[in-house]
Order: structure tokens, then C-alpha cells, then sequence
């Protein structure tokens, strides 16, 4: 629904402008909206707008923090990639990740990110939605052997 959304607002450009945008039209989908400006030389994101459901969900408010205050678990990487490969190509990118934290917390959620381009035809923001699923323990068992044991013959 997001992208049909952001599909109908740019017309014949490669993609529309924050201007093109308007809250009203998507009223239930604003809980989980990311607005996140990009600068360019250096590449460099900064969270403009976070829905009430993700900041809840995160257990923080990202409102006015950088990619990097945010993301600096075992997929950072991976999702910088995303977020670059948005900026630059100006082309939708979709993501699935789920992965473990270091408090044994399992995480899933999908991310869609949608380049917004400035009167230049430059992405000066990126427009998103993030489904999150709220963590739970390791969907893996895991047993600990303190001593091993020996074969019976």
C-alpha cells in the first residue's frame, strides 16, 4: 500500500518530492512511517520522522538521530547498504532481516525505503514504512554441555 502510494505520487519523474506528500492520504500507515533526510559527500542519514508504533516498538525515539546514533547491531551494515543503494540509485529498496541481539532477543521486520527527490532531481530524503516484530527468545534451542561424555563401549 505504501509503495502504490508513493507509485501514484511521482507521475512521469523517477520519483516524487516531500511536496508531493501528504500525511491525510495515508492516515493509517503513519504509525510505522520513516522520513529520513539524506545529505550527500558525505553520505550521511538522519531520522526526520519516526511513526508512534516504530518508537514505541524500539524503546527509543529516533526523531533527529543519524543512521548511526540508530543502527550499530549485527546487520548495520547491511542495512547502510540499503539505505545507500536507496539514496543513490533512486529506486525502491525492500528488506527482510531477522537476526539475534547480544541480549539473546530475536528480531524480525521488513523495511520498504522510497527515494523522494528534491527540484534538482536529487534524493534528498528517503520515505519508508517498518513492520517490526517485537522481539522474542531465539526461535533455536541451544544446549550446553558442561562435560563431555564419554562413549560406552
Amino acid at each position: 500500500m505504501l509503495f502504490a502510494y508513493w507509485a501514484s505520487k511521482r507521475g512521469t519523474a523517477e520519483a516524487p518530492g516531500r511536496r508531493d506528500l501528504d500525511p491525510l492520504d495515508i492516515p493509517r500507515l503513519l504509525s510505522i512511517v520513516v522520513l529520513v533526510d539524506v545529505e550527500h559527500d558525505p553520505l550521511r542519514f538522519c531520522y526526520r520522522l519516526a511513526g508512534t508504533e516504530l518508537i514505541q516498538k524500539a524503546g527509543t525515539e529516533i526523531t533527529d538521530k543519524t543512521f548511526d546514533e540508530i543502527h550499530r547491531g549485527p546487520q548495520r551494515d547491511a542495512v547502510f547498504a540499503d539505505y545507500q543503494r536507496a539514496a543513490v540509485t533512486c529506486q525502491p529498496v525492500v528488506a527482510r532481516y531477522e537476526y539475534a541481539n547480544e541480549f539473546g532477543s530475536y528480531w524480525r521486520y521488513e523495511r520498504l525505503l522510497l527515494p523522494l527527490i528534491d527540484a534538482s532531481g536529487v534524493v534528498n530524503m528517503l520515505f519508508g514504512g517498518i513492520d517490526i516484530q517485537l522481539p522474542t527468545t531465539l526461535p533455536w534451542k541451544t544446549r550446553v554441555f558442561s562435560h563431555p561424555t564419554k562413549a560406552k563401549r
